[in-house]
């Protein structure tokens, strides 16, 4: 992937019930409060969907 538009491409493309196990697995504690890796940088995911908006 080379933008944000691809990217975006790419998760439409997925079937529905694919991308809710993509964001339960990405949402999932374990991956939220893990250790960050030295010079990993940390990606903003919010635990409140409420946060987020449609496009």
């Amino acid at each position: 992937m080379t933008s944000a538009d691809d990217a975006d491409a790419w998760w439409h493309a997925q079937t529905a019930e694919r991308r809710i196990r993509i964001h339960s697995w990405l949402c999932r504690d374990h991956l939220v409060s893990s250790v960050p890796i030295d010079g990993q940088l940390e990606i903003p995911i919010p635990s409140d969907t409420s946060e987020r908006t449609e496009q």
